[in-house]
């Protein structure tokens, strides 16, 4: 999301490093650095400074944030409400909270729909996931769902992007 009037250049730029990472992997997908396993269901990219993962869940708490602050008359009805200041907290490391972010790789069965699913591309939605508030956005053949309540939820967090990156390393 890029709305020129809710951040300084300085702070635009902290979150930068966010979406660059995010862009360098998505750039990947599709590539021999992807690996995608249709019986494991699961998907691994590869590249050889690693995957940050805490970076990946930042980009996406950090396009989940701007569109609830960006000032565009068609995000207007997303909003994170009472969360907005905790999201703020955690991309702008004012502590040491990740956010609990999903991410789902979307391929097609014949290259007509697989086109279709790496083209996809929305704002964030709000849907519930096992009774739990998610913004739901996708982005470059990517799904990512990030929660947006600070109630701790163990199947959510057991799916997360981090949780992964915890358990495979770099």
């Amino acid at each position: 999301i890029f709305d020129d009037g809710i951040l300084c250049s300085d702070c635009d730029g902290k979150l930068g490093v966010f979406d660059d990472h995010a862009i360098e992997i998505s750039r990947l997908l599709g590539t021999t650095c992807e690996l995608i396993d249709r019986r494991a269901n699961r998907f691994t990219v590869t590249r050889a400074s690693g995957v940050n993962h805490e970076q990946l869940a930042l980009f996406g708490a950090a396009v989940v944030w701007r569109t609830s602050i960006s000032s565009y008359r068609e995000l207007s009805e997303f909003t994170l409400g009472n969360n907005e200041g905790w999201f703020r907290d955690m991309l702008f490391r004012q502590g040491t909270e990740i956010p609990t972010v999903l991410i789902a790789r979307l391929v097609g069965a014949n290259p007509l729909t697989h086109e279709a699913a790496t083209s996809m591309l929305s704002y964030p939605q709000r849907i519930k996931i096992r009774g739990k508030s998610v913004a739901r956005f996708y982005i470059h053949g990517l799904m990512f769902l990030v929660q947006t309540t600070r109630a701790a939820d163990a199947s959510l967090r057991a799916d997360a992007v981090t949780t992964f990156g915890r358990s495979a390393g770099p």
